[in-house]
């Protein structure tokens, strides 16, 4: 039996992790970013981008313009796409940490709490692959890892 998904607040999500907002950013290369917002979120692509030769961007500047609008226009598509980008480039890391919650339970949806007693484990088997804490750290908020908020904060600190 598997249960519904929980639905991630993508922009909440992003607050969590607001130091290390740009550098989600070094793993995109502008040029496919943009192709690829153009197909996923029109009304901001001709907003930013429509016009205007793609080479003229580079991550730090798809880094503001997607700060101002995720945070300031509460714009949620735009949280979802970067997340699932960002999901996308980091799918070794995904799949590791996924592989390491089944050990808790085959169905991770169900879970509802990673005690951390058994976190601590994961966290280790995941850090021993060679991942930056910063990369699990976003993998944790981003896809709504099931770790106490204690847990996190003492184990995967916000560092910019």
């Amino acid at each position: 039996m598997t249960t519904a998904p929980r639905e991630i607040d993508e922009i909440e999500a992003l607050k969590k992790v607001e130091p290390l907002f740009d550098s989600i950013f070094r793993v995109f290369e502008p040029k496919e970013f943009i192709l690829r917002l153009s197909q996923f979120e029109r009304g901001l692509y001709n907003k930013y981008f429509r016009g205007f030769r793609t080479e003229k961007f580079n991550r730090p500047k798809l880094a503001e313009i997607s700060r101002h609008e995720i945070f300031e226009g509460k714009n949620q598509l735009l949280a979802q796409f970067v997340t699932i980008l960002w999901n996308r480039e980091h799918r070794d890391l995904y799949n590791d940490m996924l592989e390491q919650v089944k050990t808790v339970n085959e169905d991770v949806e169900a879970i509802e709490l990673i005690p951390d007693d058994q976190a601590g484990p994961i966290l280790e088997a995941v850090l021993a692959k060679g991942y930056e804490k910063a990369d699990v750290l976003l993998l944790v908020r981003l896809n709504d890892v099931r770790f106490s908020e204690d847990f996190v904060l003492k184990n995967l600190p916000v560092e910019a």
